[in-house]
């Protein structure tokens, strides 16, 4: 599309083997127009006019089409909803046929993006009448088209365009394949010797610690019996405060109850009376060993 005071290119991703790519655009309801079929013949399209006789309306209901931000204002004023649809030939559009089946969508020699925008703002995006996100459109568009305007960035001056662009004219397609093969498997294998370091350094740490294990253990000298041993003394020190409980109780029996003041009261009667009826020897004898043991 050209104009006088307006100058935008719409420029197909295009080389020899392409006889054509964008066939036809459809727009509905679309700022002032109702209805407008355009079929795209072979060669070069230049469709012309004066300022304001809409040519920036077909762009932007292609832009529209290929994924481009929209708001309510797009739709015509009264109607509820409208649409733009775009339809390209893709016979021999390799990279378009691969995203298409990397999506999942069914195709056979051509592509058709559609979008319909609603009058709260709300747009669908469709390709070949599957629903689709419109980040996936505009991912598929740039296979596809590219729009030049006259503040807009050109293919051609996109740094990540011209290794494609060089490949392509050198034919060298082939070579870019086995660079790529080589490439990923250098990719795995260094992945590969990744997993394997990571493997060598979890073998080594757990070598060291069992070796730190081993000097415990020759430093700690086990015996036999030890184990049963320390399982004793640790029941015992789990039930050390009930044991403590249990002196203290006994103690606090034996001391509140008087009972060695009275052991001491009955061996000096027995001892002081001992001749006056019998021998009480071997009784104050039990009880003086009974004071010991208190």
């Amino acid at each position: 599309m050209f104009s006088s005071d307006n100058i935008t290119v719409i420029h197909e991703v295009y080389n020899q083997k392409y006889e054509k790519m964008l066939t036809n655009l459809s727009i509905k309801n679309i700022i002032l127009v109702d209805q407008l079929d355009i079929a795209m013949k072979r060669g070069l399209c230049v469709l012309t006019g004066e300022t304001g006789a809409g040519k920036s309306i077909l762009l932007g209901a292609l832009s529209f089409a290929l994924g481009a931000r929209a708001s309510a204002s797009l739709l015509r004023h009264g109607e509820k909803q409208g649409s733009a649809t775009a339809v390209f030939d893709i016979k021999r559009n390799k990279k378009v046929r691969e995203f298409l089946q990397g999506q999942g969508i069914e195709f056979e020699n051509e592509v058709i993006l559609r979008r319909v925008i609603y009058e709260d703002g709300r747009s669908k995006a469709f390709i070949n009448d599957s629903p689709v996100s419109v980040g996936l459109l505009a991912q598929i568009s740039e296979f596809l088209i590219e729009i030049h305007g006259q503040h807009e960035q050109k293919g051609l001056m996109d740094p990540s365009t011209h290794m494609s662009i060089l490949d392509e004219y050198g034919q060298l397609g082939h070579q870019l394949r086995v660079v790529r093969e080589v490439y990923l498997e250098y990719q795995g294998l260094k992945k590969q010797l990744q997993e394997m370091q990571e493997v060598k350094d979890k073998v080594t740490a757990q070598q060291e610690y069992l070796k730190h294990v081993v000097r415990e253990l020759e430093l700690l000298n086990p015996a036999v019996g030890l184990e049963l041993e320390l399982d004793h003394t640790r029941e015992k020190l789990m039930n050390r405060e009930r044991l403590i409980e249990a002196v203290n109780s006994a103690y606090s029996t034996l001391t509140e109850n008087e009972i060695e003041s009275n052991i001491q009261s009955v061996q000096s009667i027995l001892v002081n009376n001992q001749g006056l009826v019998g021998d009480f020897t071997p009784i104050a004898s039990t009880l003086e060993r009974v004071l010991i043991e208190l």
